[in-house]
């Protein structure tokens, strides 16, 4: 019998940016976006955080952040919403 993971899956808050940031340095060490370094990426999750259409989601396990997610409803206008 497969066991469930037990995720809770929630928004993502402000005092959550530092652990997203340390999660998205570990699974993304190469990427682009981590090599503009940890001020850009604070300044990236607060944006989709605040966003409208942008979604920032929050994995926890056991009360941990384990995983985040960053998306947009409006993929067309997020180049636009960055300028």
């Amino acid at each position: 019998m497969k066991r469930s993971v037990g995720l809770h899956i929630r928004l993502l808050r402000y005092n959550d940016i530092f652990e997203a940031i340390v999660i998205h340095q570990a699974a993304f060490p190469d990427f682009f976006l981590t090599f503009l370094g940890p001020v850009f990426l604070k300044l990236l999750y607060r944006f989709y955080i605040q966003g409208k259409t942008e979604i920032a989601l929050a994995a926890e396990h056991d009360g941990k952040i384990v995983a985040t997610l960053l998306g947009t409803t409006h993929p067309q206008e997020i180049g636009r919403a960055h300028v």
